[in-house]
């Protein structure tokens, strides 16, 4: 009965081991799963600034454009509210 406890020891050991070494290894695929998950939204990240940083850059140029167009549809509009001036009296 003795040696039955202590193959029975050995069987519980040798399983706990394994079970700690399938543990381990799943520990280690989910910590090289996460790094390669914070390396892609890295690159995300940035794409993402580089899209936005565009985005700005086109919407303050088309703002440039705008405010350069009314500009000059005001002066256009000016020039022809002015009465012209002949130079003389008829």
């Amino acid at each position: 009965m003795i040696r039955d406890f202590t193959h029975r020891s050995d069987y519980m050991a040798s399983r706990a081991m394994a079970e700690a070494k399938k543990k381990d290894q799943m520990i280690q695929k989910l910590a090289a799963e996460l790094r390669k998950e914070r390396e892609e939204s890295k690159k995300k990240d940035a794409a993402l600034r580089k899209y936005e940083n565009f985005y700005k850059e086109v919407k303050l140029k088309a703002l440039q454009r705008q405010k350069e167009q009314d500009k000059l549809l005001r002066l256009k509009k000016q020039s022809k509210t002015k009465p012209k001036s002949n130079g003389g009296t008829r």
